[in-house]
């Protein structure tokens, strides 16, 4: 990538990316992640000395990268009439691309199945996982806004449960 698209897919407004780990992939080959589950509890040794053996539970999913990419022509014309601003534009305008793109396709991995996300391997939809941002629409902001407020409470009832516990992400590219 060049610096000038380089420097506007960093600039580019994706506050989706602030929930992602990172880019980490160094090539296309398909990716695959391991997860070895629990044991089975223990069992009590035998007068005779019998020990058991356990079983655990292992699972795997699978991840790869795709390409993306887009074509525009010069003209003639143009290349002739050559302005040295639009010129540095297109990079730019590049690097926003690549950026919007990225964005969109995260998006559509976490809003796949009616917002369930991804169909694992196992067939199923949740992942195992202890949830750290709220992501909403612009129009959802200020009653997300609520919901995570943490508020002093005389009733334990009225205790919000969610206050302070996750980060509001605030996506426009969701209606």
């Amino acid at each position: 990538m060049t610096a000038a698209r380089s420097a506007a897919f960093d600039e580019m407004a994706q506050p989706i990316r602030t929930a992602t780990v990172g880019d980490s992939e160094a090539d296309f080959r398909p990716l695959s992640a391991l997860k070895i589950g629990n044991f089975t509890k223990l069992e009590k040794v035998t007068e005779a000395g019998e020990i058991k053996a356990l079983s655990k539970a292992e699972a795997k999913e699978g991840c790869g990268l795709e390409t993306f990419g887009g074509i525009f022509s010069l003209s003639r014309k143009a290349i002739i009439n050559d302005n040295p601003e639009v010129s540095a534009r297109w990079g730019e305008m590049m690097g926003q691309a690549a950026a919007e793109t990225k964005a969109w396709q995260l998006l559509a991995l976490l809003s796949a199945n009616a917002g369930a996300g991804l169909t694992m391997m196992d067939g199923k939809t949740p992942v195992n996982v202890v949830p750290r941002f709220f992501v909403v629409s612009p129009a959802r902001e200020t009653a997300a806004g609520k919901v995570l407020t943490s508020i002093r409470a005389n009733i334990t009832a009225d205790v919000n449960a969610l206050g302070g516990k996750l980060t509001l992400i605030v996506e426009p590219r969701l209606s």
